[in-house]
């Protein structure tokens, strides 16, 4: 479905004009809500801002609002649901800039609803069982195939049980089932860390989350030690714990919220959240490694210390006895007065 927004006498907007545009939806009569609420708007500058509930569709590219014109908005939906039945409006506002930049509102105007309704059409299942090979004798190969046939149902996937049962009376054993299989692209998790102390307050408290878009973030810590949060695989993520501390034992434990995809609407779909197991971890410090590398180091700078203090004080005496030595008075004088 696409609907589009003209704007008329747009030649009577000033110089340095410009235009934003909200997109409305009324549900139809005998929804639960009747009340008409934004799905997006593009604002004067073009970006996007999705309305409440619409974020999903529009990431997904499921619904998309686009300019393709001056005076032309138009708002794309793919794979229509019966919710999006109803009532749908534009409003337009003009906005101008001046010279320091900041932009006022000129006027804003409103269209008239355009009211979008189709006949729902029911999807619709059935399955018949048929014979493809018999077995005449014990031993033999029986072969039957599942024939499914639907209607109004796209990229539908399915689930088998095969059951026996050999009289009216008896139950139905269970031969085997299929389920379908979930790509990685049609699961994104929601996974939390949580650290709960062995001894004082035991309220787990967050330490790290990554939400289903793969952003990370971490709380604040009031220890020197770190901690960090990795997705290694599909249904994998790692916390570690960087320069753990004494403060770091106790009880850890993760949570994980799955969102689903449907096939059919393009929307996500949040599950009930999951709870692992506590796990429990001690911290321990032998007081021996912890102290023997900052006593070696301080041994050896002692002792060069010592060493250096022994032969600077060897140096200055050498020194200072040398230029204190008597030195003998010459006899030349004498010898030359007694010769007179």
């Amino acid at each position: 479905m696409e609907l589009a927004c003209h704007v008329t006498n747009i030649t009577h907007l000033p110089p340095g004009g410009l235009l934003g545009v909200t997109w409305e939806h009324t549900p139809p009569p005998g929804a639960v809500l009747q009340a008409a609420h934004a799905i997006g708007s593009l604002d004067y500058r073009g970006n996007l801002l999705p309305g409440p509930g619409y974020s999903d569709r529009l990431d997904s590219g499921v619904m998309s609002l686009t300019r393709v014109q001056p005076n032309t908005f138009k708002l794309h939906l793919l794979k229509t649901q019966e919710v999006d039945m109803g009532q749908y409006g534009c409003s337009v506002s003009a906005w101008v800039q001046d010279r320091q930049g900041a932009a006022g509102k000129l006027s804003e105007s409103l269209s008239p609803p355009l009211t979008v309704t189709w006949t729902p059409k029911r999807p619709s299942l059935s399955v018949a069982a048929q014979r493809v090979r018999e077995a005449s004798v014990g031993g033999a190969t029986f072969e039957m195939s599942c024939t499914v046939a639907s209607q109004n149902l796209e990229e539908a996937a399915y689930s088998v049980l095969v059951q026996s049962q050999e009289s009216v009376d008896s139950s139905n054993p269970v031969i085997g089932y299929v389920v379908p299989r979930l790509e990685p692209d049609d699961v994104a998790y929601e996974v939390s860390w949580f650290f709960a102390r062995l001894r004082g307050d035991s309220t787990p408290s967050l330490l790290a989350e990554v939400s289903r878009y793969g952003v990370v973030r971490k709380e604040l810590r009031n220890s020197s030690s770190d901690v960090s949060l990795e997705r290694r695989d599909d249904n994998t993520y790692q916390l570690s714990v960087h320069g753990t501390q004494d403060s770091d034992s106790g009880e850890y434990h993760c949570s994980a919220t799955p969102w689903y995809l449907s096939a059919s609407t393009g929307s996500w779909t949040q599950a009930q959240e999951l709870n692992s197991a506590k796990v429990f971890l001690t911290v321990r410090f032998a007081v021996w490694e912890s102290l023997k590398q900052p006593l070696l180091y301080g041994a050896a700078a002692s002792l060069g210390v010592g060493l250096f203090s022994l032969v600077l004080g060897l140096v200055c005496a050498h020194c200072c006895c040398r230029n204190t030595m008597h030195t003998p008075r010459s006899r030349n004088k004498l010898m030359d007065l007694e010769m007179d």
